[in-house]
């Protein structure tokens, strides 16, 4: 079992994916992910102010992905970018989502 699943798994133990899912973290795995994105953002040469939009982004995207919203978006984008319904599908507890739908 990979190690940060230990971590992240509190993220998906929830019974039913709402708004509030996107706040329900391990403090390990917030730190970890806060750490990897900083260090991407630094790299690609992003700067404070940019930084603190794409961080308010990325916030804000994860409760509207957790949202219980029936929305999906057309073909190409659904492929493209994540919606409510792929997120869902995403914390599904059926056996045939479990590791593959990242």
């Amino acid at each position: 079992m990979n190690i940060f699943w230990l971590f992240h798994a509190v993220h998906h133990c929830a019974h039913k994916v709402t708004w509030l899912t996107a706040g329900r973290v391990h403090p390990f795995d917030t730190i970890i992910m806060g750490v990897i994105n900083a260090g991407i953002l630094y790299v690609i040469g992003v700067g404070g102010e940019a930084f603190t939009i794409a961080s308010t982004i990325y916030v804000n995207w994860n409760y509207f992905v957790h949202s219980n919203m029936c929305l999906d978006w057309p073909k190409p984008f659904k492929y493209i970018i994540g919606s409510p319904n792929f997120h869902r599908w995403h914390h599904a507890h059926e056996e045939e989502a479990h590791n593959k739908n990242y």
